[in-house]
């Protein structure tokens, strides 16, 4: 299917395919959840300690170090700031309590590589996460091929949320393995990505995605595009 640049459209699955089991909403995670913590201001000798009161110097320095810090279905609650990182090495989850990596409530977190160490910012394979209010900003990823990436789930029941994916100059905003299928893009938005007619806001060939509340614009290619394959996408 080829969808318009700035537009999303819902399409009706062929009547012989059953439809896409839609999962509930997921809220942002709170300030009362006990959760490990980054900060700019603080150490990563610092203990892996999961607490309720958000930390500053006694939290990891690094999105490397939290993640090492997780276990299944743990949160890690990023502070404010610009981190040269990606999100890489996080565990799954599960379908009632999911692995969490989120920015903290109303600060902004973007994540801005200096090069493109990796073809993706964020990129697992794990199942059952989420992701929250981060700014994904691949404007230095020069890769020198289209199939970089802002965020890449290689993996299944995923779903990032209240995020802003922007500058992937050669490649997508978000893109998907053969596995990743069922994953849900909530209140994105996606933009200024691309070079060429290559290169789209999202770009999947797999099953019974949910794209929804988004605003996706400015794209090179596309700003949807599922191909050469996918149904139940919506």
């Amino acid at each position: 299917d080829f969808l318009a640049k700035t537009t999303i459209i819902a399409t009706t699955p062929p009547p012989t395919n059953p439809p896409p089991v839609i999962p509930p909403t997921t809220p942002p995670p709170t300030s009362s959840v006990s959760a490990y913590w980054v900060s700019t201001q603080g150490n990563d000798s610092n203990p892996c300690t999961k607490t309720v009161t958000p930390q500053t110097t006694g939290a990891k320095k690094t999105i490397a170090a939290g993640q090492n810090c997780l276990s299944p279905s743990d949160t890690l609650f990023i502070r404010s700031g610009t981190y040269a990182e990606m999100i890489d090495n996080i565990p799954s989850g599960t379908s009632a309590n999911r692995t969490t990596v989120a920015g903290y409530t109303a600060e902004t977190v973007t994540l801005k590589p200096l090069s493109c160490v990796k073809d993706s910012i964020i990129s697992y394979d794990a199942q059952y996460t989420l992701i929250d209010n981060l700014v994904i900003d691949a404007v230095n990823m020069d890769c020198g091929q289209w199939w970089s990436y802002g965020v890449q789930f290689k993996n299944a029941f995923n779903r990032i949320q209240n995020s802003e994916i922007k500058n992937s100059r050669y490649g997508v905003g978000i893109g998907g393995g053969d596995a990743s299928h069922s994953n849900v893009y909530s209140g994105l938005k996606i933009h200024d990505n691309g070079l060429s007619d290559f290169e789209h806001g999202i770009y999947l060939w797999t099953d019974n995605n949910i794209i929804e509340n988004s605003e996706i614009y400015n794209n090179a290619g596309w700003g949807i595009h599922f191909y050469p394959k996918g149904a139940n996408n919506i």
